[in-house]
């Protein structure tokens, strides 16, 4: 997946808490080394909380949308 997640992509993120919320967000960073061993890279996304809904350290999962081949 690292060629094919880009900047500014749309991901969806589900949160734990509060109760499976679902948000819209957006990649900002892009790690551009590939752990070998594991074949991870890592991404930050940027979320828009402006009610602080979203409380930091809550597990969440990320959904990619990437094109198929």
């Amino acid at each position: 997946m690292f060629a094919e997640v880009k900047k500014g992509q749309k991901v969806k993120v589900i949160l734990e808490q509060p109760a499976d919320l679902s948000v819209i967000s957006e990649t900002a960073v892009i790690d551009p080394y590939v752990d070998g061993a594991s074949g991870t890279f890592r991404v930050r996304l940027a979320i828009a909380n402006p009610d602080y809904a979203i409380v930091p350290g809550f597990r969440c999962r990320a959904e990619f949308s990437v094109p198929s081949r």
